[in-house]
Formats: structure tokens, C-alpha cells, sequence
């Protein structure tokens, strides 16, 4: 909450700005340890250096920087031929994107998508300042059909006909199957690059890498495409599926599904079997100047260095203090 506009005192500001006893304004320089640069203060600004006052801070707000990446849940291969399912798409600032500016009091609203055997489901976060979403990936073509659109394009299906992947919005498309007798399914899109096609006989094509993202301290790759299913019965290879959860393709059946958490998409089966895409993931870092605490309790706060990191498997809220 906002300091009081009138009757302002030494514990108002602490109680916003945060600090140690005995107050001393000396702590609230704008740009210091407690109260970040910009913060706002209709009767400010609060100066960085030299004279100071309590008047400054009649109606500042204490905020700070947020970094996001939100990745939706991916989408698998539907049996018979399948192409692998496309990653969920993925939109992050982190690390150098520009920060969104959120302040305490402000509540952030999470939505996390599923995987899917159809498209994948949406990832959003929002606040009173923006709204960011991540587009579910499109499910593999089966068949002589081809892949569907989405964050990242489901690979075309195998069969005797030519079939394309559905493009990505927020990542790779899918790839094409060639024409030809017994043509391999293709590979899912992930966010990072395209899905595959395979020219040689009965070997289909791998899904699209991933993106390497630290957000959350350590680097991770989120977003791999799911491999192709053969369509002939020779013991040919299978689609792999691409780094960051994309599940591999299979000669008959069996192929996996997408890794939960990556937002993967499913690899394809030669026979019937369908594949489902993992799911999304959201990750929301901020300067520890704020306080937060999640909700429900599946999700998870922490403290990394000067930034807390808030880590969403299941929808919630982030509630700023």
C-alpha cells in the first residue's frame, strides 16, 4: 500500500520501504538498499542524494522490477502415422527483455496450461500493468492430414501424400512429410527452431529444439517438439524428440508423451496410440525490496541472492508486499 498522503511519519515509510531501527532517512535514498529508482511518489521524487524529506514521500509507492517466462503446455501426436505434437509456445523478458514494474499491494494472477492431446492449453500471467500469454502448441497431423498451428506447429503426418506442419506463433513450425510411398511423419515444432522432415525411406523426422532459459537460477531448456512416428513397417528410425521434454516418436507404438513442466510435445506413434503434450510452467523473479507469497501451496517462493523467485506448476496468484 501506499504511504499516507497526509500525516506521513518515519514508520509509514519504513512500513512501505522496509529498513532497520533506529529510522533514519539516510536509508531511503531512491536507488539504495530499500527503495528502488522510479519508485513512484507524486510528491517527490525521492532524490538519490542531498537534501531529503519526509514531505518527499507522501504518497510513494514501493516497486520494483519483475522478470517472467511463461510457457504454455504443449500438444501431442495423435496415432496412425502421427506427427510429433508441437511445444508449448514461450514469451519471457529474462535476462534482457525490459522488466515489467510492480509494486506492493499488487496482486499478479497466474494461469498455467495443461498439456494436451489437442492443443495445448494457454499460459498467462497478468497485474494491473500487463497481461503476458503463451499460445498452447498444435497437435501432430496423422495420416495424410497435416500438423495443426499453435505456440510452436505440430509436425505433418506420414501416409502417400504430402502433408505440412501447422505454423508456430511463439516458436518452430512444424515439418513437412514428403510425397512419397510410406513417407515418415515429421517432427513438432519447439521454441527454438522447426520441427523435421526426413527425405529417406520410413524415417521420420526429430522435433525442434527447445530454449535455454535461468530464470530460475539455473539454466533449463523448456519447449522441445515431439518426434514423428514411422509410417511403413521397416525397422527404420523414429522421430527424436528435442531437447527441452519432447517426447520421441515410435516405430509402433509407445512413443511419450511430453515432460510436464517443459510444456514438450508428445511423440508420434506408427499405429494407433495417442500422445499427450507436458505441461506448462510459469517463473516470476523480483528484487526482494518486496515480499510475495503464492498461492495454492503447490507452488513455491524462495529467496535466490537479492531476488525471490516465484515458480508456478498449477495456476494461482502472487500476492506483493
Amino acid at each position: 500500500m501506499a504511504i499516507p498522503q497526509t500525516n506521513t511519519s518515519m514508520d509509514d515509510i519504513q512500513d512501505e520501504f522496509g529498513g532497520s531501527n533506529p529510522i533514519s532517512l539516510s536509508e531511503y535514498y531512491s536507488g539504495g538498499s530499500n527503495v528502488p529508482s522510479g519508485s513512484p511518489a507524486p510528491n517527490g521524487p525521492i532524490p538519490s542524494s542531498g537534501t531529503i524529506s519526509i514531505g518527499q514521500f507522501r504518497g510513494a509507492e514501493s516497486t520494483t522490477d519483475m522478470y517472467y517466462m511463461v510457457l504454455a503446455g504443449g500438444s501431442g501426436g495423435p496415432g496412425h502415422a502421427a506427427g510429433g505434437g508441437g511445444a508449448g509456445g514461450l514469451t519471457s523478458n529474462y535476462p534482457s527483455g525490459t522488466a515489467e514494474p510492480v509494486a506492493a499491494g499488487q496482486t499478479v494472477g497466474v494461469t498455467v496450461g495443461s498439456g494436451s492431446t489437442g492443443t495445448g492449453g494457454t499460459s498467462n500471467i497478468s497485474s494491473p500493468s500487463f497481461n503476458k500469454t503463451a499460445n498452447g502448441g498444435g497437435a501432430g497431423g496423422n495420416g495424410n492430414n497435416n500438423g495443426s498451428a499453435g505456440g510452436c506447429g505440430g509436425g505433418g503426418g506420414g501416409g502417400n501424400t504430402a502433408t505440412s506442419g501447422g505454423s508456430g506463433n511463439q516458436g518452430g513450425d512444424g515439418g513437412n512429410s514428403p510425397s512419397s510411398n510410406a513417407s515418415p511423419s515429421a517432427g513438432g515444432g519447439g521454441t527454438a527452431n522447426n520441427g523435421q522432415s526426413n527425405s529417406m525411406f520410413d524415417v521420420a523426422g526429430p522435433g525442434g529444439n527447445g530454449t535455454a532459459n535461468s530464470i530460475n537460477g539455473s539454466s533449463q531448456t523448456f519447449g522441445g517438439g515431439g518426434g514423428g512416428g514411422t509410417h511403413g513397417y521397416a525397422a527404420s528410425p523414429f522421430g527424436s524428440g528435442g531437447n527441452g521434454g519432447g517426447g520421441p516418436g515410435m516405430r509402433d507404438s509407445g512413443a511419450s508423451n511430453g515432460t510436464d513442466g517443459q510444456g514438450g510435445g508428445g511423440g508420434g506413434n506408427r499405429v494407433m496410440g495417442q500422445t499427450s503434450g507436458g505441461n506448462g510452467k510459469v517463473i516470476i523473479r523480483f528484487a526482494n525490496n518486496l515480499s510475495g507469497s503464492v498461492s495454492p501451496g503447490s507452488n513455491s517462493i524462495a529467496n535466490s541472492g537479492n531476488d525471490r523467485i516465484a515458480t508456478f506448476n498449477v495456476s494461482g496468484n502472487l500476492a506483493l508486499s
